[in-house]
């Protein structure tokens, strides 16, 4: 679990991803939700906890990402300020 990460410590890292291009800026093309399948989180690299829930991202042009839910709130708001 990410619970040892600060808000603020996430934001750092998912601004970092976003400006070197590891997080994409635009929003995802699909999305699902579900019980976690075991991933890492591409917003903080930590393992996704099989007691947690998992979002799915989706691109044409990219492989899937996933995130935890509060990594991914985090990120949506990250690319809110960027635009």
């Amino acid at each position: 679990m990410i619970q040892h990460l600060t808000d603020d410590e996430l934001r750092t890292r998912i601004t970092a991803k976003l400006a070197s291009g590891v997080l994409t800026r635009q929003s995802p093309e699909e999305m699902f939700g579900g019980p976690s399948a075991g991933q890492r989180c591409s917003a903080c690299d930590e393992a996704i906890a099989a007691a947690e829930a998992e979002i799915e991202v989706e691109r044409h042009d990219a492989p899937p990402q996933y995130f935890h839910a509060r990594c991914y709130a985090l990120l949506r708001s990250a690319r809110e300020r960027l635009i």
